[in-house]
């Protein structure tokens, strides 16, 4: 019994003796029925065998076809005015249930969403610019009182000259501000940065410290 998958082509080879008329004088299909329609498939001849190549026939057959369903099939071939059958069988259906899984990489965008505003440059609260400056200056000042605590203590220390830190603020300093205040993502700091620098009434460090404090402090 000739057994199809079919969901995978088939070529069948069938041995044969021939004799008395040339190869190419004949013609012929392997033939079968599902469900009173004839399939036909063509059959190549050679000396001594008889190919016929069968196509998946879940591309070929109307109906489903079910796991071992039997169908009775024929090799006929035609040639020279005569009418020959050398094979008549059954063929099983196979249709064996196949699942592949593969898997798919999902890239995640994991960075914070990002809003910035412009900053309103006219003062509607009633806070005056040096309300503001002393404000940033305690700020900083506990950024830099923090660190000093974190380094080790050093007997008899004299006392430092006072330094107001926000006319000697830099860049580096502002990116640690921004830390302490909670804004430890390098891409928000670069933004809020950026959006400093343009809000700022010129290029001192001073004033675009003052427009980061100023960000910050609406979050």
């Amino acid at each position: 019994m000739l057994t199809l998958n079919i969901n995978e082509q088939r070529s069948v080879d069938f041995e044969v003796q021939l004799s008395g008329i040339n190869p190419d004088q004949l013609s012929g299909a392997l033939r079968f029925k599902i469900n009173n329609i004839e399939y036909g498939f063509p059959a190549e001849f050679k000396n001594e065998s008889i190919i016929v190549n069968i196509p998946p026939l879940n591309n070929v057959v109307i109906d489903k076809l079910r796991e071992g369903t039997t169908l009775k099939a024929a090799l006929e071939i035609n040639g020279n005015g005569f009418y020959l059958c050398p094979w008549e069988g059954e063929i099983k259906i196979s249709n064996p249930i196949k699942m592949e899984a593969t898997i798919r990489n999902v890239e995640v965008d994991e960075s914070p969403k990002i809003s910035v505003s412009k900053l309103v440059t006219e003062d509607k609260s009633g806070i005056t610019e040096e309300f503001l400056d002393q404000s940033i200056e305690d700020k900083l000042s506990e950024v830099y009182n923090k660190r000093e605590k974190t380094s080790k203590p050093v007997i008899d220390k004299p006392k430092k000259k006072e330094v107001h830190l926000l006319e000697n603020v830099t860049k580096e300093q502002i990116y640690q501000f921004m830390a302490y205040r909670g804004t430890k993502n390098e891409r928000v700091q670069n933004v809020i940065y950026e959006q400093a620098e343009n809000n700022a009434k010129n290029d001192d460090l001073k004033e675009v410290f003052k427009e980061v404090y100023k960000s910050l402090k609406r979050k």
